[in-house]
């Protein structure tokens, strides 16, 4: 991806300064100190709770936090970082010209009748803050990656990645796709239809040789004891760090990426495994026969399976 667009994680960027923090007992003392300031002998009154103007106060900050509140939500509807649901259908096809994908059609004729599956708001979000990258015709990797990723999907699977590399000893551009389905091999109609996609004449520049291949797969397992703390409750420990590591290897599927010649940014490393197995009321995470991976560009690593248990 280009270096300007490596830099920008939506999650990062601080609130907007319209959003205020919305506090009803601040509302409410608020009222009532202007009602005290404009009428001095209702102070004794109105701190009593059953005080029925106490009570109009406490329904009017209630009403005004709402208020306020919902011009939070709107403000925040109009920014790609915060938006969802239809208000970011509007942003990604106003400003981004980039429609959601339809995963899967709805069926109304099936029993009981199917929703459509659409495209996960995280997913869409990506997209659309690579979209000007697509109005370049110098074939920068955030074009090829935007417009990989906008493939049509084919009986529910789609683009879930790619990786975009120019080799040293000639002038191919080598596209690595990544599958949705499974452990990520991509099946050959849907490579046929990134190459369709990427091979466009208003897409690919002038002169470029470009190659579509499947992602490699590199499969792993993680095996893995924890050692609590006393009193902590197992259960509750044990179902956590099975959901935060669940979460890390999905995550860490993503295609390896080059930090320098022949060398490798690792995806999957123990640091990371720790973190998501180390929860509170854990001591101690072993984990047993682990070896940091760091797949290249061309592969994917895949978790097969995890087990985790208590020491």
């Amino acid at each position: 991806m280009s270096a300007i667009l490596d830099q920008i994680n939506l999650a990062d960027l601080p609130p907007q300064a319209i959003v205020e923090t919305v506090d009803a007992a601040a509302l409410r003392d608020d009222w009532i100190a202007d009602l005290v300031a404009l009428y001095p002998e209702i102070a004794d009154a109105i701190a009593l709770e059953s005080e029925p103007t106490r009570k109009q106060a406490e329904v009017a900050a209630l009403r005004e936090a709402a208020l306020r509140q919902r011009l939070n939500d709107a403000a925040q509807a109009m920014s790609l970082a915060h938006a969802v649901g239809a208000d970011l259908d509007h942003l990604g096809v106003t400003y981004h010209r980039t429609a959601r994908l339809l995963i899967t059609p709805a069926d109304a004729q099936a029993i009981p009748p199917v929703a459509a599956v659409w495209e996960t708001d995280a997913a869409y979000r990506a997209r659309c803050q690579l979209a000007p990258e697509a109005y370049t015709a110098a074939g920068t990797v955030g074009s090829y990656t935007y417009h990989a990723l906008s493939v049509d999907p084919i009986d529910g699977e789609y683009v879930a990645g790619i990786s975009c590399v120019l080799p040293a000893d000639d002038d191919r551009v080598m596209i690595t796709v990544r599958g949705s389905v499974g452990d990520g091999t991509p099946s050959a109609e849907l490579l046929a239809a990134v190459t369709a996609r990427l091979t466009d004449d208003y897409v690919r520049p002038l002169g470029a040789t470009i190659e579509v291949q499947a992602a490699e797969v590199v499969a792993y397992t993680v095996t893995a004891s924890l050692e609590l703390e006393d009193g902590a409750g197992a259960d509750l420990v044990l179902a956590a760090a099975q959901a935060d590591l669940a979460a890390y290897v999905a995550d860490a599927r993503r295609l390896g990426q080059e930090a320098a010649p022949s060398q490798y940014i690792t995806r999957v490393a123990r640091s990371g495994l720790d973190a998501a197995l180390h929860q509170p009321g854990v001591r101690r995470v072993t984990l047993t026969g682990w070896t940091d991976i760091a797949p290249t560009p061309y592969q994917s690593a895949y978790c097969t399976g995890y087990e985790v248990t208590i020491a």
